[in-house]
């Protein structure tokens, strides 16, 4: 797995508008520009937070993630219920 390359997209998007558009209309324009498995490219093109989360992504890049994945904040929350409790320390 390529966790800092899965976090950095995450931020990147977080943070250039022109690239959400992007990748909202073409997203393997933006995933080909880092090195992630399978497994991330098609959780991040299908919009699954919790793939990503059980990959090991940061909840603080995930739910700004949901805005330009364009879930409701309701709908992420429920998304991710399945793992709680998963990454107690």
């Amino acid at each position: 797995m390529s966790l800092h390359s899965v976090e950095r997209l995450l931020y990147d998007l977080n943070r250039d508008p022109a690239k959400v558009a992007t990748f909202q209309a073409a997203p393997d324009e933006v995933l080909e520009n880092y090195e992630l498995t399978v497994e991330e490219r098609a959780a991040l093109r299908t919009h699954d937070v919790l793939a990503l989360y059980r990959q090991g992504v940061h909840p603080l890049l995930l739910a700004p993630a949901s805005r330009f994945f364009r879930i409701d904040q309701a709908d992420f929350r429920a998304a991710l219920l399945p793992a709680l409790g998963e990454r107690v320390r």
